[in-house]
């Protein structure tokens, strides 16, 4: 059994509730992968709020990053203890999950050390300078992101 933040009904954030959940073994073309670490975006209030409508109940997220812990069959270019991110599929708030393993980014070994976040953060470098309108100015490359600056890629948010 593994933990999931689930919803059982639309709502506010009061309908979150910490569940347990079974995680199988992973079948043909999965892995099975545990989160270091999960990006929370507007999309997942509009999924959670019934705006944009999932079947439920839900495991919450869509977004994360986390090391390889057991491969399907016919899974070739990804290895036990592989730090991956990906993005896109939903049910990213959880301990464990099984994922398409031709959706996971294998993160390079420069970014082994900070793996936990580089989703995040990555995502966090792209949005901002559009939301902010940074054109121009001295420094752009630089955010704020989770209350940390960083500079990307030489630097990136170490979450353990």
């Amino acid at each position: 059994m593994t933990k999931a933040v689930r919803f059982h009904t639309s709502g506010g954030p009061e309908v979150l509730q910490l569940d347990d959940i079974q995680v199988g073994d992973p079948g043909p073309g999965q892995v099975r992968i545990r989160h270091t670490a999960m990006g929370v975006n507007f999309v997942d209030t509009y999924q959670r709020s019934g705006l944009y409508p999932m079947q439920l109940p839900a495991v919450a997220g869509n977004e994360g990053a986390g090391v390889v812990e057991a491969l399907g069959a016919g899974v070739s270019d990804l290895k036990v203890g592989d730090r991956v991110c990906y993005t896109g599929l939903a049910g990213s708030y959880c301990e464990e999950r099984l994922v398409p393993a031709d959706r996971m980014v294998k993160l390079p070994e420069r970014y082994q050390r900070c793996a936990s976040g580089f989703y995040v953060a990555e995502r966090s470098h792209r949005s901002l300078p559009d939301l902010l309108d940074l054109r121009g100015q001295e420094g752009r490359d630089r955010a704020l992101a989770r209350g940390r600056r960083w500079r990307w890629p030489d630097c990136l948010p170490v979450v353990e």
